[in-house]
């Protein structure tokens, strides 16, 4: 229902938010826009899989919807407003800019905040923890972690909510999530200062998971080829597909 609102309200003159509607790009650069030879380029990676299965998923998805509910209900669902790419967009919007937001009666919900969206990422941000409604207040606070002088960008963390947890585990196991290594306090073996849920992703990709964190030498080996699969395909990003540093947020 969110992507079907905001298909239809990006192209409504007289809504309430058309003014942070206007502000958005016409284009997001995610993985879900890369061109037929970008996603090629990835055969043989984890990402490959996982890129196809997203769009084939998000694809299905909109085959259900359209355009049966175009047909039936026309004036409700104009065919020009509905088409896959207003949808792909949508998808994209909430995918790079959405948040989850604890609000005071303990309930968290997905939301577009208008101005938090617009915080560029980096791994030495301002803003580390976010996404609680403030009870006194009734607003959504975003405190600084380090000084930030007038007339100074303000950066993020990347981070989706309030939490400050080095493992990041997420609940549903559907969020993935890359955070600069500046940000964690465990940069030892089996660590790296990445995301544990990042780190068990590629072990089980590699079929080479931990049962214990004892440095033994088939733990090493096996952490290895971890990091060497890791490696290769941030080296193929950075040298293939080299792109402007201001879109690399959305990436």
């Amino acid at each position: 229902m969110l992507l079907l609102w905001s298909m239809n309200e990006r192209h409504n003159r007289n809504f309430k938010y058309k003014l942070y509607f206007d502000t958005l790009p016409e284009k997001f650069y995610t993985s879900l826009s890369f061109e037929v030879g970008a996603v090629a380029a990835l055969d043989g990676t984890f990402s490959f899989e996982e890129l196809c299965q997203a769009k084939e998923h998000l694809r299905s998805q909109y085959d259900q919807m359209f355009p049966a509910l175009c047909t039936v209900n026309p004036d409700v669902f104009p065919p020009k407003i509905y088409t896959w790419e207003n949808y792909l967009w949508a998808c994209e919007l909430w995918y790079s800019n959405s948040m989850k937001v604890l609000f005071t009666d303990g309930n968290q919900k997905t939301c577009l905040v208008p101005v938090a969206g617009f915080l560029n990422h980096s791994i030495c941000p301002h803003v580390v923890s976010y996404g609680k409604v403030d009870a006194r207040t009734n607003s959504l606070k975003f405190p600084l972690a380090r000084p930030c002088r007038a007339g100074e960008e303000s950066f993020s963390g990347g981070l989706e909510s309030c939490s400050e947890d080095d493992d990041m585990s997420d609940s549903d196991g559907s969020m993935h999530m890359v955070r600069g290594t500046s940000l964690s306090k465990h940069h030892g073996i089996f660590y790296y200062g990445l995301p544990t849920p990042l780190l068990q992703y590629l072990r089980k990709v590699e079929n080479s998971p931990l049962h214990t964190m004892i440095l033994s030498q088939s733990n090493v080996e096996k952490e290895l080829v971890v990091l060497e699969n890791l490696r290769s395909i941030f080296v193929m990003i950075d040298s293939r597909y080299r792109i402007d540093e201001y879109r690399w947020y959305n990436f």
